[in-house]
């Protein structure tokens, strides 16, 4: 990663590669506070998932809540391949624990949009919960599945970049 950092530097003319610098570390730091964010929010969704399911005495509600928190890193993925895995262990349960099954992850799938992805993604990168939403809606609608993924860390860099060029007009 340093040798890339080093090769981008060349690109950039030597008076302005302080701010450019400055501007990547800001990124780079962006970048880990979401990635460390969305790790947060898959292991509350997955244990949220885990218990819920166990507290149904599904069977391996434990693992079923461990993949759902992991494939939750991409959007939708964990909680369709959660409910798959869940209704496929509560074959022949009564119709009640499946209808239960589906509510637990639609509840949970809701929590973690209002809720979690909102407050510590924005905690975790300096953002507004309603600029996180704004965010994440404006970029699904766009680039579907991708957008959602991006919209976080974009509205991030955006904001640095903005208010470095807002900054950098205002002292001149």
């Amino acid at each position: 990663m340093d040798i890339f950092k080093e090769n981008l530097y060349v690109l950039v003319s030597p008076e302005r590669r302080k701010d450019f610098k400055e501007i990547l570390e800001e990124i780079d730091h962006i970048v880990s506070g979401f990635i460390r964010g969305r790790i947060i929010v898959c292991f509350i969704v997955g244990s949220l998932i885990g218990i819920g399911l166990y507290l149904l005495n599904l069977k391996y509600a434990l693992i079923i809540g461990l993949v759902s928190g992991i494939l939750n890193f991409i959007p939708y993925l964990g909680p369709i391949v959660g409910a798959v895995l869940a209704l496929i262990f509560a074959w022949g349960s009564p119709w009640w624990v499946w209808i239960t099954i589906i509510g637990l992850f639609v509840l949970i799938n809701q929590l973690e949009a209002a809720v979690l992805d909102p407050n510590i993604l924005g905690k975790e990168l300096g953002l507004h919960p309603l600029t996180v939403i704004l965010f994440i809606l404006i970029c699904g609608q766009l680039l579907g599945i991708l957008g959602v993924l991006i919209a976080v860390p974009l509205a991030a860099i955006l904001k640095v970049l903005t208010y470095r060029y807002l900054g950098q007009e205002g002292a001149e």
